[in-house]
């Protein structure tokens, strides 16, 4: 199956990647003999939808993070630099508490959650795994049949793709919330 699914069901990416895995699908299937459409349906697919779900949520998360980080670095200079006194000074340092609370909080989650790199990572996994499928199905479509060194190729490149993310993924994810010398 697909490595590392937070979530065995992928958020829903919208019609486009619907209908992309649809149009190949109905290339493809005609060609490929009852095991061969179960591994594209069951190991190929999910690993895209998947990927394809992780790479919104996470690029969502990181921009979420980095418009608050953003925006705190701006508003408490601004709002330092009023210099009020009486009670519109004492609103004005809470709220530039909270703000900078705010602020430190979403930049700690950048860097605890690594959203931007997760979803740079995932994004490479989602256009890799579609290259191949997208691949594979116009080779297929153009020849008119699936021999198969075709087939071996295809799945040798899938599993390629998703040994590599896993890879990626521990050194990237895993390894760094790992305590020094602890095993992964």
């Amino acid at each position: 199956m697909s490595p590392k699914q937070d979530d065995l069901r992928a958020p829903d990416v919208g019609t486009p990647l619907s209908t992309q895995l649809g149009y190949l699908e109905q290339i493809i299937e005609p060609h490929l003999r009852p095991e061969q459409f179960k591994y594209w349906s069951n190991v190929w697919m999910p690993a895209v939808r998947v990927a394809a779900g992780k790479m919104y949520s996470n690029r969502r998360w990181f921009y979420g993070f980095q418009g608050v980080s953003s925006a705190s670095a701006v508003i408490i200079p601004a709002l330092v630099g009023l210099n009020l006194s009486g009670t519109g000074g004492v609103t004005v340092r809470w709220i530039s508490f909270v703000v900078g609370l705010i602020g430190a909080l979403a930049t700690a989650a950048l860097q605890l959650f690594r959203s931007g790199s997760r979803w740079r990572m995932n994004r490479h996994y989602y256009s890799d795994l579609i290259k191949i499928g997208r691949d594979f199905s116009m080779g297929i479509a153009a020849s008119g049949h699936c021999g198969d060194a075709e087939w071996k190729a295809f799945q040798k490149e899938v599993g390629d793709v998703i040994e590599r993310y896993n890879t990626v993924y521990d050194s990237e994810v895993i390894s760094p919330t790992q305590p020094s010398g602890a095993p992964n």
